[in-house]
C-alpha cells in the first residue's frame, strides 16, 4: 500500500508564494508610478520658474537717495538690506514698515561681510566704488553671483 503525504504544507507555501509575488508587483507599480509623476518635465520647469532669486543689497549713499524704489514692495520679495556704517537710511521707525527685520545695520564693514556669508543668498548687489574697502575673496563661495552696479540706471532696473 502506498502512502500519501499530507498536502497542507504545500498549500501554505503556495499560498505565500503568490502573496509575496503579489505584493513585489504591487510594490513595482507603485514605485513605477511615483518616478513617472516625479520626472515629469512640465512640472519640473514649472517648479524651475516659480523660484525667485534671493537677493543682499548693500545699500550705499547712492541706492539710499532712490526716490523711486518702493522699499515695502521690495522687502516683500525674498531680499536682505545690509546697511554699512556711515550711511542713512530709513532712520525714522515708521518708516520702516512692517519688514524692518530685513533691513540689517552694520556696524563694521567686517560684520557686513559677515552677514553676506550667513546669508547665502543668490545675488549681491552693490554700488562699486562706494565701498570703503574691496570685496573679500572669498565671498563669491558664498554668493552665485556678485553684481557691482555702476550707473544709476543700473541701479533702478536691479532693484525694481
Amino acid at each position: 500500500m502506498v502512502q500519501r503525504r499530507p498536502k497542507a504544507p504545500y498549500n501554505w507555501l503556495r499560498i505565500g508564494g503568490a502573496a509575496t509575488v503579489a505584493a513585489a508587483g504591487i510594490g513595482l507599480i507603485c514605485y513605477i508610478a511615483w518616478t513617472s509623476c516625479s520626472s515629469n518635465p512640465e512640472r519640473q520647469g514649472e517648479e524651475k520658474n516659480s523660484k525667485k532669486t534671493s537677493k543682499t543689497i548693500v545699500v550705499t549713499n547712492t541706492i539710499s537717495c532712490q526716490k523711486e524704489i518702493s522699499w515695502g514692495d521690495l522687502l516683500e520679495k525674498d531680499v536682505v538690506l545690509l546697511v554699512p556704517p556711515g550711511v542713512s537710511f530709513l532712520e525714522n521707525p515708521q518708516d520702516e514698515l512692517s519688514l524692518h527685520y530685513k533691513i540689517i545695520r552694520c556696524n563694521k564693514m567686517a560684520g557686513l561681510w559677515s552677514c553676506v556669508r550667513h546669508l547665502r543668498k543668490d545675488q549681491l548687489l552693490y554700488v562699486a566704488g562706494e565701498i570703503a574697502e574691496d570685496i573679500p575673496e572669498d565671498i563669491p563661495r558664498y554668493v552665485k553671483r556678485v553684481t557691482a552696479l555702476e550707473t544709476n540706471e543700473q541701479v533702478r532696473t536691479s532693484l525694481s
